[in-house]
């Protein structure tokens, strides 16, 4: 039996004639449609007011502009370097990082003698030979 505090979406969409406009948009070359979920305007409604209560807007300038936004870990969140946001150290550290993910992935497509960086070659050397390790003594049931 469904509860009577969720209407049907055809319920919600005669109740608002707009629904359709007001919810789905094109960003980035993707679209969102959020007009066909449960989502009232009061559900929307009393979201956007505890997002303002709770300094949402804050937290989110916050986390893109490199200000620590979870105090418990200390320090700013880093992963919106990766999108080249940020202090300009973290996002050297992110380009730098990519750049050698990308060279590791170019190495094993194609094989592993190919690599010019010795130090990779070794790291890979080990990782795989400690993965081979562990599925000999788990007997390759993946209970690592």
């Amino acid at each position: 039996m469904q509860s009577p505090s969720i209407k049907r979406l055809d319920e919600l969409f005669s109740a608002e004639p707009d629904r359709l406009s007001r919810l789905s948009f094109g960003v980035a070359g993707l679209y969102f449609d959020w007009s066909k979920t449960h989502l009232d305007r009061e559900v929307i409604e009393q979201s956007i007011a505890r997002g303002e209560k709770m300094g949402f807007a804050a937290a989110r300038d916050a986390l893109f502009s490199g200000g620590i936004v979870n105090p418990s870990e200390g320090r700013p969140a880093t992963h919106v370097a990766e999108r080249g946001s940020g202090a300009p150290d973290d996002v050297d550290l992110a380009t730098a990082r990519r750049t050698r993910m990308r060279a590791l992935v170019d190495a094993i497509e194609a094989g592993l003698g190919n690599v010019a960086d010795t130090a990779m070659r070794r790291n890979w050397h080990n990782a795989t030979e400690r993965l081979c390790t562990m599925i000999r003594q788990n007997g390759g049931r993946g209970n690592w």
